[in-house]
């Protein structure tokens, strides 16, 4: 029975809601046609025309002031009976014009014309209705064609199951609160009582300004946002409004972060709750009014999956319904006065009164009560600044029931914790299930229920939650935002571009600003992380005499920095050598911006694109001697020896140049120098050691070790085994990437990059200019300037030399005209020098608080603001530049920013660079042209290989200093091995590389361990010993010491690949 009497409710109502709609409108059509007919009886037709125009406009005055008082006296309520007054006066007027012309109409017109007229008259009125308030049909027609509501579909909830579609209304805007100072939440040691001033004035400088200004706490399928919002007229309004909100945001607010959206989107959804709250407040000036409100409603929203709480504050326009409701609110305020008080005369009377008068002051307690009010309300319309508050909520999801619940439950706790103006008249509570209020709260619009308050009566409101609220804490520190004036733009002649290079030109980028001769780093950072527009941070060129480092995390935004003030420097017209040991595709897109002068090698990958480079030829204006010393630190850094070693190796190089007809005397050049010139040499001082035949075979086994590693290398034949390659000059004079991340080994990185970086020094030595023209970009400079005393070195002494050449660049570099810039993750692994002579330095998010410390103290900035540098967000940096005063915050603007359209983000291929280098390999062939080791030369190593009857010396170096070992010291190699192989096991990079392979090992996947153990035992070879005999003894020590990681039976499956792969 309940379910058809819900089914026939469901059905009759909406037809008894639509007729009652429809007899109203027929009654007023009624009234409206005996208004128009009022003049064809009572004004004869022989009146003169003045009477007649007169008597049809008398309905029409009293139409007029019927609605009237509705609007005037029944909505703004300025009399004590306003709203009885405001409902009996229309009806009299309305049932007046009825009476007297009902009959009128009957006696003038046919039944036929009467059923038309109110055909016609009613159809009217009901579209007209329609058109403009949308009453019948739900939504204004008008809105219909005026606002555009593009949606798109979207899966929300948990489960994905219910959908809804994202509106975006073009008058509302907001900025998203995304960073909530830490301090602002969990300032327990010096809180401030008076934290809600900046939000009041906001809400002030607001309302003075003639803006709407609103602030939201959104909670959407259990997702927490939070905004402030304002309204605009149009696109124009709107943006003028966001900008003035901003400005107050960043002023008033200066540590909080925002996200400005111009176009507000939050859920459509049709069905909801709303409820509104209304009432006066009391002023947060009151030590009554409780300051911090939002933070208990903040914790009821929390507990609920979907709902909204949002208000709204509306300029309040002087004008004179204002005027004439705070003199008519002066005018009850004085004569309730004259009644709470009254002054009651007696005369006296009893023997001794003398006759006389008493007067006693009689005080109505209800009056003055009602004087209060009026007297507050008075203050409300005096204030020049006051609004229209509103105080809504939303809620939705499920049944409809639970979300009316839930909307009353946040409704009556916002009521409890704002204490109201009038103790005795408490703020009411409403609650409707209107769809057009819900959309317009969804849409983030006021809905129109509103009460007149004050800024301070309203501002409580606005501050955020002291809570969690899963929004982002920050720590940002304020630094300073001073900048420069932007240089001036210096025009330039245009160089006429050929035809047959137009093609290729007109795909590449061009910038935006081509005649600055600046280096642009990006805008100065507010306290809040906003950069600041229309500034900039720059430096000019010669401010690299200092050098630059960039330091900072992984994906922390190092090398889009490096990038921009690369391809900057380049259009500076300074030439960079950039050397990349790893991770080399981002620096690949620079070729689209320097087409012509961007040479890009990649060595170790495609053999059209590798680097060749003689390494016997000195630099132009550098001594043969000089370079012979150079080459000869680099060589034995690359391969270490003794002393002794290092001295027959200079023996070794003096020779080899002296074969080739070069006279180191004179600094006279002979032929090309190749590696077979260099074993050719080898093979003679061995000859001709004058120490014994014991010590020249000792030796000989020594040198064989170095270098025939050297000439068995194929990607090391093919960059060094060259008659000429790429020049000193061309190297100096171009823009150059050399990428070396095809090379297998550290060492073998690490002198190539040493080599160019000394030789380039060299030049530039011995060619000096008095300005910058040359910068040396070395990315993940770790390793090449690793520190050798460092916990973590291991494996080669090649920054012994390297190190000590960078430190020569840095201390001279500058003033030879020769810029350096390394990027590093962990400025603790460089060599202290290094990180000091470096003075400009910029500063991405570090974790560790060791390496944000030292770089924070390099560069003067107190606890506070290294402590800022571990929670910069990515592009976010400190930057300080010598003689610019303390570190400035940055935010960095890539390289696209200054370019007219971006570069491509992707990953180029091989075939692209070959493509791009071809005009410059045309040009100069021998950039790749490289000789082969001959295979007399190759099968002359293998013969020479020295025996262990001769020799106990290795064939090749350990990579390990194992000075407490001798050789010699062994009572055969046998015993030598195992014991070194226990001490290999022991070795600190060895674990490490070793903990790296565990994983895969216990899935299965041996390769990793099985290749780590050959490459390391073929450093052991000797004569009648089998390599794998080696590998055993590395991998049963590797048990032995390390069960727990390198158990017996991943042991066992090791060995086992290790046999089928050395036999």
């Amino acid at each position: 029975m309940k379910k058809v009497s819900n089914m026939l409710g469901a059905i009759l109502k909406p037809i008894l809601k639509f007729a009652m709609k429809a007899g109203i409108a027929i009654v007023g059509a009624i009234m409206f046609a005996a208004v128009v007919t009022i003049p064809l009886h009572y004004i004869p037709t022989s009146s003169p025309h003045v009477f007649r125009l007169t008597g049809a406009l008398v309905p029409f005055v009293l139409f007029v002031i019927g609605i009237g008082t509705v609007v005037f006296v029944k909505e703004w309520k300025v009399l004590k009976y306003s709203a009885l007054i405001g409902s009996i006066t229309p009806t009299a007027v309305f049932l007046l014009c009825y009476l007297i012309a009902v009959p009128q109409i009957l006696s003038t017109l046919s039944p036929l014309q009467i059923v038309v007229v109110i055909i016609l008259v009613s159809s009217s009125i009901l579209v007209l209705t329609d058109l403009f308030t949308g009453k019948i049909s739900g939504t204004s027609w008008l809105k219909r064609f005026t606002i555009q509501q593009p949606s798109s579909s979207i899966t929300t909830g948990p489960s994905g199951a219910v959908s809804a579609s994202t509106s975006s209304i073009e008058s509302v805007g907001a900025f998203e609160i995304v960073e909530i100072p830490e301090e602002y939440i969990f300032d327990t040691q010096n809180p401030n009582p008076r934290f809600w001033e900046p939000f009041r004035n906001m809400l002030r400088a607001m309302m003075a300004s003639d803006v709407p200004f609103g602030f939201r706490f959104e909670r959407i399928w259990g997702q927490t946002r939070l905004y402030y919002l304002t309204l605009g007229k149009n696109v124009q309004n709107l943006q003028e409004n966001m900008d003035l909100l901003q400005r107050l945001l960043n002023s008033m607010l200066p540590k909080f972060r925002f996200e400005r959206l111009d176009r507000f989107s939050s859920l459509q959804n049709e069905q909801g709750v709303v409820g509104n709250l209304t009432g006066n407040i009391l002023s947060i000036e009151n030590p009554r009014q409780r300051p911090d409100p939002m933070t208990v409603i903040a914790e009821s929203l929390l507990q609920l999956e979907n709902g909204v709480f949002q208000i709204y504050a509306s300029p309040v326009s002087p004008g004179v319904m204002r005027s004439f409701t705070r003199m008519m609110t002066n005018r009850d305020y004085r004569s309730t006065m004259q009644k709470a008080q009254h002054t009651v005369s007696a005369r006296r009377g009893g023997l001794f009164s003398g006759g006389g008068e008493t007067s006693s002051t009689v005080v109505d307690i209800e009056t003055t009560t009602e004087a209060d009010k009026l007297f507050r309300k008075y203050q409300r319309y005096s204030i020049e600044h006051a609004c229209n508050a509103e105080i809504s909520v939303a809620c939705w999801g499920g049944k409809i029931e639970q979300a009316e619940r839930d909307a009353r439950l946040l409704l009556e706790v916002a009521k409890s914790t704002i204490v109201p103006d009038d103790p005795t008249n408490d703020l009411k509570v409403r609650v409707h299930q209107k769809s057009d209020l819900f959309r317009c709260i969804m849409s983030g619009r006021p809905i129109g229920r509103t009460t007149l308050l004050t800024p301070e009566e309203f501002a409580m409101l606005f501050t955020m939650a002291k809570c969690d609220v899963s929004i982002v804490l920050s720590k940002r520190q304020a630094f300073s935002t001073a900048t420069k004036p932007v240089p001036e733009s210096t025009e330039t002649s245009v160089v006429p571009v050929a035809d047959e290079q137009l093609e290729r030109k007109l795909v590449y980028s061009e910038w935006k600003f081509p005649n600055h001769n600046a280096i642009f780093l990006g805008n100065p950072m507010s306290i809040s992380g906003c950069g600041l527009a229309g500034q900039f941070v720059w430096f000019y060129p010669q401010k690299l005499e200092s050098h630059l480092a960039i330091y900072g995390n992984t994906r922390s935004g190092k090398t889009t920095t490096a990038l921009s003030v690369t391809a900057q420097a380049m259009k500076c017209g300074l030439h960079v050598l950039a050397l990349i040991p790893m991770r080399s595709s981002d620096w690949m897109s620079l070729m689209h911006l320097f087409p012509d002068s961007f040479w890009i090698f990649k060595v170790g990958g495609n053999s059209d694109l590798s680097l060749r480079l003689n390494m016997f030829q000195p630099p132009p204006g550098v001594q043969v001697a000089e370079w012979i010393v150079a080459l000869g630190d680099l060589l034995s850094s690359w391969m270490p020896n003794d002393r002794v070693m290092r001295m027959h190796l200079d023996d070794v190089l003096h020779t080899t140049y002296r074969n080739c007809g070069w006279d180191t005397d004179n600094d006279k050049a002979g032929r090309p120098i190749l590696l077979s010139d260099l074993w050719d040499a080898i093979e003679e001082v061995c000859l001709n050691i004058p120490y014994g035949n014991e010590m020249r075979q000792n030796f000989y086994g020594a040198i064989y070790s170095r270098f025939a590693k050297l000439i068995r290398n194929k990607i090391l034949v093919e960059v060094y085994n060259t008659e000429e390659g790429i020049t000193w000059e061309q190297i100096a004079n171009n823009d150059i990437m050399i990428c070396t991340e095809g090379l297998s080994s550290e060492e073998d990185r690490s002198f190539l990059m040493g080599l160019v970086s000394t030789g380039l020094h060299m030049y530039k030595r011995a060619n000096q200019t008095k300005e910058i023209t040359n910068l040396l970009v070395i990315e993940e400079a770790s390793y090449l300037l690793k520190n050798p005393d460092g916990a973590d070195h291991y494996g080669h002494n090649m920054s012994h030399f390297t190190v000590n050449r960078i430190v020569e660049i840095l201390t001279t570099g500058g003033g030879n005209g020769l810029a350096v810039m390394i990027l590093e993750q962990f400025p603790r692994r460089l060599l202290s020098a290094v990180v000091k002579l470096i003075v400009n330095t910029i500063v991405h998010a570090m974790g560790e608080d060791a390496e944000r410390g030292l770089i924070g103290g390099h560069i003067g900035v107190d606890d506070k603001r290294i402590e800022h540098i571990h929670q910069l967000g990515k592009g976010e940096t400190l930057v300080f530049l010598e003689g610019e005063g303390a570190a400035r915050s940055v935010k960095i603007l890539p390289l696209n920013k200054f370019l007219d359209f971006p570069l491509p983000d992707r990953k180029i291929k091989d075939e692209e660079i070959i493509k791009h280098m071809e005009p410059v390999h045309e040009k100069f062939p021998a950039l790749k042209k490289s000789t082969a080791i001959p295979k007399e030369l190759k099968d002359r190593i293998e013969r020479a290989k020295p025996s262990s009857q001769t020799s106990s010396t290795p064939v090749r170096s350990t990579p390990i200093e194992t000075s407490s070992i001798k050789v010699k010291e062994s009572k055969n190699i046998h015993e030598f091995l195992d014991n070194h192989m226990r001490d290999l096991a022991q070795n600190p990079k060895f674990v490490n590389n070793l903990v790296k392979r565990i994983e895969p090992l216990k899935e299965g996947n041996l390769e990793p361990l099985v290749t780590m153990v050959i490459n390391v035992t073929e450093e052991f070879l000797y004569e009648g010993v089998k390599q794998f005999w080696v590998a055993e003894r590395l991998v049963k020590h590797t048990h032995d010491l390390y069960p727990n990681m390198l158990s017996e039976d991943l042991m066992v499956s090791t060995l086992e690949r290790l046999q089928e792969q050395l036999g």
